[in-house]
This record gives structure tokens, sequence and C-alpha cells, in this order.
């Protein structure tokens, strides 16, 4: 289940680009979020807007000649208030494979998004952020960065339509769940990207005893015939290692509650990563 959160702005066309490629390696249930304020009046300005954005997610598949389980067969829609303060754009007639829909919330943006996607039970988030950070959402400019360090599932921030040619993986080498392994399969699928494994040491741990882990994840990409390699990185050069990468290549860091990356990268530090960084960042 994919939720992408979208406004009016130019930056959440490249979000739903960036979603579109993904649910074409997934087939998932795709949602459409808007966050509207209480105070705002009426939404068709939003309306319209979201369902411009998923012309384009259709047109992915249309683009590509490939078939899409999202398409619908003769089509009626309205938007209903489904409970206070919650509108969906729901179809009333027709029938696809997978689901693809649009859901509008009242309220402040990261706290909506946060419920909307644990309400809806989804794996990943989508959303994007402009590179000087001046994103518009109801209630705050700041809503990526919250939700990044909130939300109980993947988040992807995206920066820009940009192809990147490297994932810089930072995966903790004592926890690694099925999951993480899977997601960023997908995104080298996504974007015939190679891969960079990013382990961590430290005064607590042996050299030796990370590269041993970290060469047990190497192997599972490598049985997937993914061109990937290993970088061991010092803990105190961390910040500036991720910097360097966030230029161009899209960073992924694992931060589970029981990660080292969770204890090394507080919710300041992934703020800053956010807002510094010039590439996408999961």
């Amino acid at each position: 289940r994919i939720l992408i959160a979208a406004n009016d702005k130019p930056f959440s066309a490249c979000a739903v680009k960036e979603a579109a490629k993904i649910a074409g390696e997934t087939w998932a249930d795709v949602r459409l979020l808007g966050i509207i304020d209480k105070n705002a009046g009426p939404h068709e300005k939003l309306l319209s807007a979201l369902r411009s954005l998923e012309k384009d997610f259709l047109a992915f598949f249309e683009g590509r000649d490939m078939d899409s389980p999202y398409t619908r067969n003769n089509p009626s829609r309205k938007l209903i208030q489904i409970s206070p303060g919650i509108y969906e754009d729901l179809y009333v007639l027709g029938g696809a494979m997978k689901d693809l829909s649009i859901r509008f919330r009242e309220g402040g943006a990261a706290k909506e998004i946060i419920a909307e996607s644990a309400q809806s039970q989804s794996d990943l988030i989508i959303m994007g952020c402009p590179k000087n950070d001046q994103c518009t959402w109801p209630g705050e400019n700041s809503a990526p960065q919250k939700v990044a360090s909130d939300a109980g599932c993947s988040v992807l921030v995206v920066k820009e339509e940009k192809h990147p040619e490297k994932i810089v993986c930072c995966l903790d080498h004592d926890y690694v769940s099925q999951e993480s392994l899977e997601m960023i399969n997908q995104m080298i699928s996504v974007h015939g990207a190679e891969l960079e494994l990013v382990g961590i040491t430290d005064s607590g741990s042996l050299k030796e005893d990370v590269d041993r882990k970290m060469n047990q994840v190497l192997k599972y990409y490598q049985n997937q015939h993914i061109k990937a390699w290993i970088k061991l990185v010092d803990a105190q050069s961390l910040d500036d290692f991720i910097s360097q990468a966030a230029r161009k290549d899209l960073i992924a860091l694992w931060m589970g509650k029981k990660s080292l990356f969770h204890k090394l990268f507080p919710k300041q530090r992934v703020n800053r990563l956010i807002n510094g960084a010039q590439s996408s960042v999961l």
C-alpha cells in the first residue's frame, strides 16, 4: 500500500511520477492524499490538482505500453465525506484489479498524513519537497521532515525528478528486516541503479564483525543479480559521508527503533538531512 501525500505544487508531480515507477514494479494499492485547511473554504482547486496528478500516474503505464492494474471501466465519481473531517473522491461505478483513490483530510499536514498512513496500513509514504525546503502545506512548512521522523512506515521524500545512478543504503548490520531489503531491491529495479551498502563502525563494534554481517547482506543482493559493494564508515564520519552522498545519490537509511541509526540520527539530524539533501531520501 502506497500513500502519496500531494498538493498543487510542482514537486508533487515529481513524487507522483516516482510513485508510479514503484507501483509499476509492485502493483501496490495507491492512495493520493490531499490536506485541507479547515478554514480554507471550497476545495475544488486541490481536488482538480489531485485528479490531474492521478491522470499523470495512469499516463506512466500508457506511455510505456504496460498493462495497468489501475484502469477502470466507465467509472463515475463523487467527493463524499466518509467521517468528520475526512473526504474521499470515490468511484461509484467501475472496477480495477488494484485500488487507486483520492482522499482528503482536514487539519495539519504531518499529523493527518501520519494518521492516514496508520489507518490505511500504508507500507510506504511518498511526498515531494523542493530543494529550497519552501514546502507549502496547511499549517506548516516542515511536513516532510515531521513525517519522515514520526511515521510508522517507510517514507520516501522526493526532492526532484532525478535518476540516481547509485543508491547509498545505510542498513543496520545488527537488525535488517526482509521488508527493508526488498524495498531497496524495488528502488534499484525502478532506477536501474547500483548499490552501495554502508556499514557503521564505532568503538563498541569490531570492524571485522561489521564486515562479516554486511557481507551477509551483500550476498542477498548478489543472489538477486544486483551490482553492489560494501563501504565501512566510522560513526564519527557518518554526517560528512551522508552529506556528500546526498548531493547526487539516493540516500536510504534504516531507522528502525532497534537500529543503530535510530541512535545516530535523532529527529534533528533527520530534519537536517532532508533539508540539506539535493537528492531524494528514503
